[in-house]
């Protein structure tokens, strides 16, 4: 599912960059690994 969903961004931002597209689902996994790391240091979104 969720992967799904990065897929989705990857394709949608490949239609005018695929550089920039891998570029942007590298941050997304990057952003994923500190959380998984560091749980408490994301937002709080209310």
């Amino acid at each position: 599912m969720a992967l799904d969903n990065i897929q989705d961004i990857y394709d949608f931002i490949a239609k005018d960059s695929p550089h920039f597209a891998e570029l942007e689902v590298q941050k997304i996994y990057e952003r994923i690994k500190l959380l998984h790391r560091y749980p408490l240091s994301g937002k709080i979104v209310r």
